[in-house]
């Protein structure tokens, strides 16, 4: 359970604000290529969940698997179309 009172309001502020201009690609494009803009969100959201495992081991795991799974749906949706 995530401990709230970790929540840091300006480092998320602060991330917030660099990136407010920021166009990112799509969220496939960012997961196939780890973008780093990307990870470093999601670096901040572990540590506000109080994630104490290898961040960059989890991610690496993580955004090759939801890749994967957007590509089969993406190929399901092509196939009913």
């Amino acid at each position: 359970m995530p401990t709230f009172q970790k929540l840091n309001r300006k480092q998320l502020l602060n991330t917030f604000k660099s990136l407010k201009n920021v166009e990112f690609p799509s969220i496939l494009s960012q997961l196939k290529e780890k973008h780093p803009l990307r990870r470093k969100i999601d670096k901040i959201w572990l540590e506000i969940l109080g994630y104490k495992g290898n961040k960059d081991q989890l991610l690496d795991h993580l955004y090759e698997s939801l890749a994967k799974e957007i590509v089969i749906l993406k190929e399901m949706m092509a196939e009913k179309a």
